[in-house]
């Protein structure tokens, strides 16, 4: 089996078991993107996962921002430790 298939195969054993989802920020107003508000709100809930976001600054308006705001707080940087065993971190692709 190719590596995505176990890493797909483990996603999908993480969700059923309730795992943490985790978006790196809330919304990116600039692009009309709210990346963390993109997930199955309602499948997520039924599989009782918990949706978070790692940076909750909503002034964040592009990816430039997203990244220089993780850098340069410790505090986003400690939060990323901080998440739960197994919890899946989703991040965009721009």
């Amino acid at each position: 089996m190719p590596t995505a298939g176990y890493a797909n195969a483990a996603a999908r054993n993480a969700l059923k078991s309730g795992c943490q989802v985790v978006g790196d920020i809330q919304a990116m107003p600039a692009a009309g993107f709210a990346y963390a508000a993109a997930f199955d709100s309602p499948r997520l809930a039924h599989l009782g996962c918990e949706i978070a976001t790692l940076i909750d600054n909503l002034h964040i308006t592009n990816v430039l921002e997203a990244e220089q705001e993780f850098w340069q707080h410790q505090f986003w940087q400690q939060r990323l430790q901080q998440l739960k065993p197994g919890a899946i971190y989703m991040l965009p692709q721009f």
